[in-house]
């Protein structure tokens, strides 16, 4: 982890101001540090601009930016006083759209911030004169995490996208404080815009039962299970899954970098990943691949073989993510690292798998994380050219490294641009490399060649097995609990 006090002298020397939120959480996805409905109170009147679509444009010069430039205000301009009212006025009206609705709520809590290098054509050219391609950089964040926040971004910065400036996009459950966004314009020249999500995307759907997952929450904790009895980690990971794609704020790009608050960026990146996934059709990519955690996903691969012979899959990307026996090996590609195509998950197909999953209920009766759904995903839709290792990327999450192997690396994958990647690479000597552990999956990925084509009689007949012989039959899970999770789960089909 990273060393909390060291970072705190050094941002606020470089702030010049003491940061309010300096209370760092353990659990990563709690509730935050304000109420919901207490935000937006206390504000005396000021104008503020906006555009067209209703979303406010700060100007470039940070420091005329004063706290009563944040009052919300609805599309008459009245001063919002409390977002859960406003919700509900939101909710109640007839919409054509879901997403117009979407954009409703979310507007009187957006801000963008002009980058000093900002330029009226989005399509930019960067140092090395390549054009930008249409990708953002998302971020989800809390309003405490700001110190974590600026250090990952001053390495980022550093590393890649000072050569770049692709734009950044911030969201959060509840809206950002004056604070945190006028900290974070300080840190880089490209645009920034601060986003709600809207409630419809991160709370608990209708046919969740509150006593049975509050009955699971219980039982996982029992079990250590990390963050098992987490209601917030759990709407993350299904914002994550399922809604993040969706919302307004990100709908006119192609492609997004998802970073997270306090990781490291170890290597200074010579080249364009965007650009090059561009040029060789991929679709995802990542840079740790690992087992998860059984506990956490007791069903997952029971319900996706059903919806796969449902649906009438054909994978031959599949057995990547299968035993000999056809049970899940549980590798997934950790998704706090994702460089994807947002066509893969505006596809009707991953729509409907996430759907298929969304009804089962168990993100939230289990721990289901978003890193497994999209590695199954990708399984059930993508074949291994679209996917792709970035394996030059420094980075460590938590405890976590991917460390460049310099000897290792294929020197012909990037052409001449890996060589002079490589002269800036400055990972920990000691660093916990996971490459090289019992549970990476990165040696089955690099040895993986599509040989078995998984048909819906191939999903069928695994599901059978499955269901004969593995089902709930994790270790640490009482045979009851056991019991009542099954029936469940039967009742849906």
């Amino acid at each position: 982890m990273v060393d909390g006090n060291s970072k705190s002298k050094e941002i606020d020397k470089q702030l010049n101001f003491k940061a309010k939120e300096t209370n760092t959480f353990s659990s990563k996805y709690e509730a935050d540090d304000k109420t919901v409905s207490d935000l937006g109170r206390n504000h005396s009147n000021k104008n503020h601009f906006k555009n067209s679509k209703n979303l406010r444009f700060m100007n470039t010069e940070y420091s005329d930016i004063h706290n009563t430039d944040f009052i919300p205000r609805d599309s008459y301009g009245t001063e919002i006083k409390n977002i859960i009212e406003y919700r509900e006025k939101i909710y109640s009206k007839n919409y054509t759209n879901e997403e117009q609705r979407w954009m409703d709520e979310i507007s009187p809590w957006t801000w963008k911030f002009k980058g000093k290098k900002y330029q009226n054509s989005r399509i930019i050219k960067n140092k090395n004169n390549e054009k930008t391609q249409n990708a953002v950089l998302l971020v989800l964040v809390r309003n405490s995490e700001i110190e974590n926040m600026i250090y990952t971004i001053q390495q980022f910065e550093k590393n890649f996208n000072s050569k770049y400036n692709y734009p950044y996009v911030f969201l959060n459950d509840v809206p950002f404080t004056p604070n945190f966004m006028k900290s974070l314009v300080k840190f880089t020249s490209s645009n920034l815009t601060f986003g709600l999500i809207p409630k419809a995307h991160w709370s608990l759907p209708e046919n969740i039962s509150k006593l049975f997952m509050f009955e699971s929450f219980n039982q996982l904790k029992m079990n250590s299970v990390p963050y098992g009895d987490s209601e917030s980690y759990r709407h993350m990971c299904r914002f994550y899954s399922g809604f993040f794609y969706k919302h307004p704020l990100l709908q006119e790009f192609e492609f997004y970098w998802r970073i997270e608050p306090g990781v490291d960026y170890f290597c200074d990146i010579g080249y364009d990943p965007f650009l090059y996934l561009k040029e060789n059709n991929k679709l995802y990519s990542f840079v740790i691949s690992i087992k998860e955690l059984p506990t956490t996903i007791y069903s997952l691969w029971m319900h996706t073989l059903k919806f796969a012979e449902e649906y009438k899959v054909t994978s031959s990307l599949f057995s990547l993510f299968s035993t000999k026996n056809k049970n899940y090996n549980l590798c997934h590609f950790w998704s706090n690292f994702e460089i994807a195509s947002f066509d893969f998950y505006r596809s009707s197909e991953y729509e409907s798998y996430f759907e298929f999953l969304d009804r089962t209920g168990n993100f939230f009766y289990e721990r289901w994380g978003d890193a497994p759904v999209h590695s199954l995903a990708a399984g059930l839709f993508l074949t291994k050219d679209q996917l792709h290792f970035f394996s030059d990327i420094g980075y460590k999450h938590d405890d976590f490294y991917h460390c460049p192997q310099i000897d290792t690396l294929p020197r012909n994958e990037y052409s001449n641009k890996l060589n002079s990647a490589l002269k800036h690479c400055k990972c920990p000597p000691n660093a916990f490399v996971v490459n090289d552990v019992s549970f990476s999956c990165l040696p089955k990925f690099k040895s993986y060649k599509s040989g078995e084509i998984w048909t819906p009689s191939s999903f069928k007949n695994s599901l059978d097995f499955h269901l004969k012989n593995n089902q709930y039959k994790y270790p640490g899970i009482p045979q009851l609990y056991a019991d009542r999770m099954s029936w469940r789960d039967k009742a849906l089909y």
